[in-house]
């Protein structure tokens, strides 16, 4: 589950493994950014320690170079400052509005429609429901549509088709 590098001197055997990772909040606090430590791997025949510490810094733009502080041999602790470490926005997408609103409407539509029918027209039952016709309508093409659809994949590897007259050899 990742890369390992491997150097006749033994500087970056074992990086990348899943089991070296370890990853925590950081310690400053909620949102602050995240930590990462790497361990286990062999720095000329001593253990590397490599404390990555990414801050969230929302007013980075680009990546910026990043400080690393090698003490002793082989414990390194490194520090980025970048917009990248900082917790996503959580929220609502536009789609998602779009939808509520949609949906809202047609809730709207229909109650106004039914109020209307039953006030203004006197009807009861199934006649209440506004433009009757047409959702029975939307409905049967619906319906239809999925017929096809079904058919069409249905038949597709048995070299059918929906017509009746087969293509004439050329």
């Amino acid at each position: 589950l990742g890369t390992k590098f491997e150097s006749p001197m033994g500087f970056l055997d074992g990086y990348g493994k899943l089991p070296n990772l370890e990853f925590s909040e950081n310690p400053q606090g909620p949102g602050t950014g995240i930590v990462m430590i790497m361990r286990n791997a062999k720095c000329n025949r001593v253990e590397r320690f490599v404390h990555v510490t990414f801050i969230c810094d929302k007013s980075i733009k680009q990546p910026t170079t990043m400080n690393v502080i090698e003490d002793p041999m082989c414990k390194f602790m490194i520090t980025v400052q970048a917009a990248e470490a900082c917790p996503l926005k959580g929220g609502i997408s536009g789609g998602a509005i779009f939808i509520i609103i949609l949906i809202v409407l047609i809730i709207i539509y229909f109650i106004c429609g039914i109020l209307y029918n039953r006030v203004k027209q006197n009807q009861t039952g199934l006649e209440l429901i506004p433009n009757r016709s047409f959702w029975l309508l939307l409905g049967e093409l619906f319906l239809t549509g999925c017929k096809f659809t079904w058919n069409f994949i249905h038949n597709l590897g048995q070299g059918t088709s929906s017509s009746k007259m087969p293509y004439e050899s050329v």
